[in-house]
């Protein structure tokens, strides 16, 4: 894709224009963190094999990735910085990496230019929620060919509003009539017992009986749009109380500049830096409790609705309840992710070889707040054996007051993800056929990579780090370990591009990798008992090799064929992870 192509795609930003690609398939994308998935991220997926199999650079050089592994967080490119977007197909590319099982995608940023352009987009569907607001200014300076330099930056802002599912007709409900071929009436029913007002059961020498007691001391489930009655019980309608479309927002600033060298020479350099926020909502959490026979709670409201059901209070022998802890809110997480990435180089003519060094400096932080509706189990518990907090007196502000305290507004999980890479490399002609140049590319690399995860005590529970733990996340799970390792790897790479005859081009191509094994900083056995720092998995080298034919019979004719090995080495994570 070109420049003029982007433009004409009405593409907002990168994660716009990702998905227009038609290679793109099965790629992550913002809208996948509603309903506590996608983490906020955009992804590049070719072929659907998996986005740990497609290589993004920038520029032809990695960035850090948000995994242990290679997968980039598209979020944090500016697309008004972008001059084309390059997809290779082939896997297995030797300049780029062997881990590029799925093909490379190229970002090109814009450079050597003078141009200034503002940029300002306003979208607002016809129905409720989802505006959006892009803007964009980008300047360049000095004429490298007169002036000896070029400086050029972006300013980039994207912010999108959220949808929600009971704003659009078709995901208003997990309740959907629909009539099949015989013309029968049928219900899609996807709803929880889990409640609000709360279902109770009960039980008895000889079985059990569930119902809610509020709708049988009233005669009603409250005016709650997402509960409705079925029997005796109020069943919850979650479907309804997810986001369709995360809020989201972004900023990003990117300068790029060359200066010009004595004896064909160049030094460059370019900085990005970004944030990308993702707010995605979800159903408030369906919370199980045990309700003691003893409690006030039992008594007051459990107690009357058996004898009206002609259930006798004495012949009970448990109780629980099946809460959607609504009063808390929606659970809402809030993703950030902020990304550094620096290069510097040099590159020029040496005869008639083109050669060039580079040193690039990659950092993503990420952040997962909790910012609604996840509560502490032990607070929570401590409001209801008190009294503070009544579940049955349904959503009011009364109760949301009351359940406040409980509520986390904590970062439940934070990492840093770190890629610093060294590379040198030359290209030029080698040898002719009829007349005609084969062209050689070498070149070598050097990739130090780091990863660390802190996870909240919350989110750990109980370990070996923290044994007297006892608190609970309510609506989220524990048995997260914190996570530190780093590795190294090197590689040699070559390309040879022949012209074997007319409109017939044939490309060799070779790579050696070398990985380390990884320094693991927190080293659980299988019983999670922590041991000392170690170093984990094998030291491994491997080669691998492509060849590619291509053939233009005519103008409007292409033809391509490829056959390469490859090989993925596992993630820090596939080796260290507790």
């Amino acid at each position: 894709l070109q420049s003029a192509d982007i433009d004409r795609t009405g593409a907002a930003s990168v994660t716009d224009l990702i998905r227009l690609l038609p290679s793109m398939q099965g790629f992550t994308t913002t809208s996948d963190s509603v309903n506590g998935g996608g983490g906020g991220t955009t992804t590049a997926n070719l072929r659907n094999l998996g986005d740990q199999y497609t290589l993004v650079l920038l520029n032809g050089r990695r960035v850090a990735p948000f995994t242990t592994g290679s997968t980039v967080n598209l979020e944090q490119l500016p697309l008004a910085a972008i001059e084309r977007v390059e997809v290779l197909l082939d896997g297995a590319s030797a300049l780029y990496g062997s881990d590029a099982i799925g093909g490379v995608v190229n970002f090109i940023t814009k450079k050597s230019t003078r141009d200034g352009e503002v940029d300002v987009r306003f979208s607002s569907p016809q129905r409720d929620g989802g505006r959006g607001l892009s803007g964009s200014v980008s300047k360049g300076f000095g004429d490298y060919d007169n002036d000896g330099f070029n400086i050029f930056g972006v300013l980039n802002y994207d912010k999108q509003n959220r949808i929600l599912a009971n704003e659009r007709e078709w995901s208003k409900s997990g309740i959907i009539p629909f009539t099949d071929s015989t013309g029968r009436d049928l219900l899609f029913y996807q709803t929880s017992i889990n409640g609000n007002p709360p279902n109770v059961t009960v039980r008895f020498p000889g079985g059990s009986r569930t119902f809610a007691p509020t709708l049988i001391n009233t005669g009603s489930c409250g005016s709650n749009p997402a509960t409705f009655k079925v029997g005796d019980t109020c069943r919850f309608d979650f479907a309804s109380t997810v986001d369709l479309l995360p809020e989201s927002e972004r900023i990003s600033g990117f300068v790029s500049g060359e200066l010009k060298l004595p004896a064909q020479f160049r030094a460059f350099g370019e900085i990005l830096a970004s944030e990308s926020t993702v707010k995605a909502g979800f159903a408030p959490p369906a919370q199980g409790l045990a309700l003691p026979l003893t409690s006030s709670l039992y008594a007051t409201h459990v107690i009357p609705a058996l004898g009206t059901l002609g259930i006798d209070p004495t012949t009970v022998t448990s109780a629980s309840v099946n809460l959607r802890l609504q009063d808390a809110g929606q659970r809402a997480n809030e993703y950030t992710y902020n990304g550094s990435h620096a290069v510097l180089g040099v590159d020029g003519e040496i005869g008639s070889w083109f050669v060039g060094a580079s040193a690039v400096f990659s950092r993503t932080t990420f952040e997962d707040k909790n910012v609604g509706g996840y509560s502490s189990e032990n607070v929570l518990n401590d409001l209801i054996a008190s009294g503070s907090y009544d579940y049955f007196a349904m959503k009011s502000i009364e109760s949301r007051a009351a359940v406040a305290p409980a509520v986390l507004k904590i970062i439940g999980d934070k990492s840093t993800s770190t890629l610093n890479t060294f590379s040198v490399n030359g290209s030029g002609p080698v040898f002719k056929i009829d007349n005609r140049d084969a062209l050689l590319g070498v070149g070598t690399e050097y990739r130090i990579q780091k990863y660390k995860d802190e996870p909240h005590p919350i989110y750990q529970g109980p370990n070996v780090l923290q044994p007297d733990y006892d608190d609970f996340p309510v609506g989220a799970s524990q048995g997260a370990l914190p996570f530190e390792s780093e590795r190294t790897s090197y590689a040699f790479y070559g390309e040879l591009v022949m012209p074997v005859m007319k409109n017939l081009e044939a490309t060799l191509s070779a790579r050696y990798d070398s990985y380390s094994d990884v320094d693991n900083s927190f080293n659980f056995d299988a019983d999670g008992s922590l041991l000392a720092p170690a170093k984990q998995g094998n030291s491994e080298s491997k080669t691998t090799y492509k060849l590619a034919l291509r053939y233009q019979p005519t103008e409007s004719l292409l033809l391509r064929a490829s056959y390469g090995t490859g090989f993925r080495a596992p993630s820090m994570a596939d080796i260290t992870s507790p």
